[in-house]
């Protein structure tokens, strides 16, 4: 089956994906740590009050480790670029220092530093004895508020199809625990930005006339040329620059009709096995996550009613062979039906118990796999969530 069940698409998705990049220095190194699921605020004896970006900032713990945070909830992305921090001491004697941030008015009880880039970084704190992380994030789950001073915006979208329909531009903050390091160990971002937009029967893909109004001074690339966007893949990046900053707009694609599908894969199993995970299994594993992150629209994509997990599977690794990501062979057996090896990765390479299977739902360490083989399994309820999992002992997930 050709790749188009998931490249042909009249619905459009415009994210605004920040890359993720601790400041030098930012924060030390971490073990290898799960994702948070709650925060705590802490009680601290240093600081009177704090504000970040005009914003009270409170001090948390997440329940993922140690670790100490200071954050606050800004207004928009643009204020998030450049916010001041102001710490008031209980202390004019209280030392408050940073590897990446200067503060001035030492020997008084208020420090400043400002003009402070918080958008998806993270920094190092360190007041009295006691070091923080130092983050912070949107207000909402989603904003729609575009600065103008912002030297990045994209303002005006209009696809001038026959009717042409208006984009609104808006951002959301997909999760809320700013500066955790798991972000920074799974290479991800806190906070992106959606804008969706339903385009009419018969648009040409690879080339869908448009316009839209950018910053002065600024230009746009990528998936986007001379009035038209090329939006014939499943991931399309269109980087807006101006001056030294630039921005990436991610596009991908889906048809009217089709039905929405969240699919991945997860390593966790074999990655966190000792025993298993070295040599040539880890270089592998690794070509796996960067594939799946390139191909995988994290915010779905739209393949046709009936298309089965298998198919997704086969385009993705096809995919994936033809762009070099893959080094080692995948082998999909008994007529399409079972997953033997995915880029070398294969059935008992974690054990005797161990191989590939889904989920059609979130993978979870004790999750139970659907009772049909992925071959047979057709996608037909818009928002079905499919993971591949490669397992080390298959027996707890049936």
């Amino acid at each position: 089956m050709s790749k188009t069940i998931i490249k042909r698409s009249l619905f459009i998705f415009l994210a605004l994906v920040f890359v993720f990049a601790l400041s030098p220095g930012a924060a030390p190194a971490f073990a290898d740590v799960e994702m948070p699921t709650e925060s705590d605020d802490i009680e601290i004896s240093e600081v009177t009050s704090m504000t970040i970006g005009g914003k009270t900032a409170v001090f948390q713990q997440d329940d993922n480790g140690p670790t100490k945070f200071i954050r606050a909830d800004l207004d928009s992305e643009y204020d998030l670029q450049s916010a001041d921090i102001v710490i008031n001491l209980e202390s004019a004697g209280t030392e408050v220092s940073s590897n990446a941030l200067t503060f001035t008015g030492d020997g008084t009880a208020t420090r400043t530093a400002a003009g402070v880039n918080l958008l998806n970084e993270a920094y190092d704190l360190t007041i009295g004895s006691t070091a923080y992380i130092l983050a912070a994030d949107l207000s909402d789950d989603t904003f729609d508020s575009v600065s103008p001073s912002d030297p990045l915006k994209v303002e005006n979208v209009t696809f001038t199809t026959s009717p042409s329909i208006d984009a609104t531009v808006e951002g959301m903050s997909v999760n809320r625990f700013a500066g955790n390091p798991r972000y920074a160990q799974e290479g991800l971002d806190w906070m992106a930005g959606r804008t969706r937009i339903l385009l009419p029967p018969g648009t040409n893909l690879s080339a869908v006339p448009g316009t839209m109004t950018l910053a002065g001074g600024a230009s746009a690339s990528g998936c986007y040329s001379n009035g038209n966007f090329d939006l014939d893949q499943n991931l399309n990046v269109m980087t807006v620059t101006n001056g030294g900053d630039s921005r990436d707009y991610y596009v991908s694609a889906g048809v009217t009709g089709q039905i929405k599908v969240y699919y991945d894969i997860i390593l966790d199993e074999i990655e966190n096995d000792e025993t298993y995970y070295a040599g040539d299994i880890v270089y592998q594993c690794e070509e796996i996550n960067a594939a799946a992150e390139e191909y995988f629209d994290p915010d779905g994509f739209y393949v046709d009613s009936g298309t089965t997990v298998m198919e997704i599977m086969i385009d993705f690794a096809d995919w994936a062979e033809e762009e070099g990501y893959f080094s080692y062979n995948t082998d999909i057996s008994y007529g399409g039906a079972y997953l033997v090896k995915l880029n070398g990765v294969a059935e008992f390479d974690g054990g005797h118990l161990s191989g590939w299977m889904y989920m059609d739902n979130v993978y979870r360490p004790d999750c139970k796999v659907p009772g049909v083989g992925a071959t047979d399994y057709q996608l037909t309820n818009d928002g079905t969530i499919i993971h591949w999992f490669y397992t080390v002992d298959y027996m707890p997930h049936f």
